[in-house]
């Protein structure tokens, strides 16, 4: 019993348990630098194999991107090419025979963008065909001979000088109404005219029906303006083979500011003599959906500039309407807008009447 409550025994022990903590001490922390070692070892093997992978992730994206970016400049190089010897074809073939060179570039245009001399034509019989029509579908003739009997209208005809005109005809009908069997009628005599040219006189008539293709390949603007296009290419035969080769170079048939971009250069360089009778008919139609009545309001915008800067060709410009106008609001002067009452005096239907006869371009 005096051994056990002996001082001198408890602190042995105490100097053993401390010695037994510092040992489990010094234990741990070995232990635990070893789990810290091999966690910064794990740590940086993970790193280094993510690195590794990204940076081959790296490489074969640009790689990728290197061939694509070959096989791109090799197709580049190759259009380029391509065009350069076309180009180095038409000034040999030009110096070879000038007339020829410009007369191969005229039909390549014409055969690779699809153009229809008919087109015109067509849509003119289809809105003349008065017999053919049903009795609910027939014109209001004293409205026609109002129209075409306007002193301003067949001052537009008659006078040998450049000239604009907007015409509402303020028609009850939207569709194949009197408005348009007018337009019809200008641009038939402008085709006969085309027929019977004078030596001194050149007549390049550009038409456009609106109302005759609302949901056909020819309802959208870039093709209205094409049309047009195509249609001066086709019947003017004084544009160079170099003049005609930059149009191949520039046009972009579904972009219709380049379209009509080359529309302008082209008459800018028509020479004196030559007149240019461009009928759009049926504004209105064009109007919706609003993608198409903005372009279409950019294109007439940019017709209307054509002519506002006096070139050396005569120009005569019709725009038609059943109503108002809201394409070119804005763009025309009010000597230049030609609007028929609502109301018209009787002036006795067809019995005597001319609202059926061909209309004639005296001035021409």
């Amino acid at each position: 019993m005096k051994i056990g409550l002996n001082p001198k025994h408890f602190s042995d022990r105490l100097q053993e348990r401390i010695a037994s903590v510092r040992a489990a001490e010094s234990r741990f922390e070995k232990h635990s630098c070893l789990l810290q070692s091999r966690e910064t070892r794990e740590f940086h093997q993970r790193t280094t194999a993510s690195l590794q992978s990204f940076e081959r992730g790296l490489f074969i994206e640009g790689f990728a991107r290197k061939d694509t970016l070959d096989k791109v400049t090799i197709v580049l190089q190759q259009r380029q090419e391509a065009w350069e010897r076309k180009t180095m074809e038409v000034f040999r073939s030009i110096l070879h025979d000038p007339w020829q060179a410009a007369e191969n570039t005229r039909k390549r245009i014409l055969t690779r963008y699809g153009y229809n001399s008919l087109l015109a034509p067509n849509d003119c019989l289809f809105l003349l065909n008065v017999r053919g029509r049903f009795a609910r579908l027939r014109l209001e003739e004293d409205r026609i001979t109002a129209i075409r009997t306007n002193p301003r209208l067949l001052a537009w005809l008659i006078i040998d000088n450049s000239s604009m005109l907007l015409l509402d005809g303020n028609t009850e009908r939207l569709t194949n109404n009197e408005t348009s069997f007018v337009a019809a009628r200008v641009v038939e005599g402008t085709l006969n005219l085309l027929e019977q040219q004078k030596p001194n006189v050149k007549v390049i008539p550009l038409a456009f029906f609106c109302g005759c293709h609302r949901l056909d390949s020819y309802a959208t603007v870039p093709q209205l303006a094409m049309s047009l296009l195509l249609t001066l290419v086709d019947i003017y035969k004084g544009f160079d083979a170099i003049t005609l080769q930059e149009c191949i170079n520039e046009i972009n048939e579904h972009d219709f500011v380049s379209i009509v971009n080359l529309l302008e250069k082209l008459v800018l360089r028509l020479p004196q003599g030559v007149i240019v009778v461009l009928v759009v008919d049926g504004l209105r139609y064009f109007s919706q959906p609003r993608t198409r009545s903005q372009e279409m309001q950019e294109v007439m915008a940019r017709l209307v500039g054509i002519y506002r800067k006096s070139p050396r060709a005569t120009l005569k410009f019709l725009f038609t309407n059943a109503s108002k106008s809201d394409p070119v609001r804005g763009l025309l002067c009010d000597d230049e807008v030609l609007r028929i009452p609502k109301d018209l005096p009787m002036r006795g239907g067809c019995h005597g009447s001319r609202w059926n006869s061909k209309i004639e371009f005296i001035g021409m």
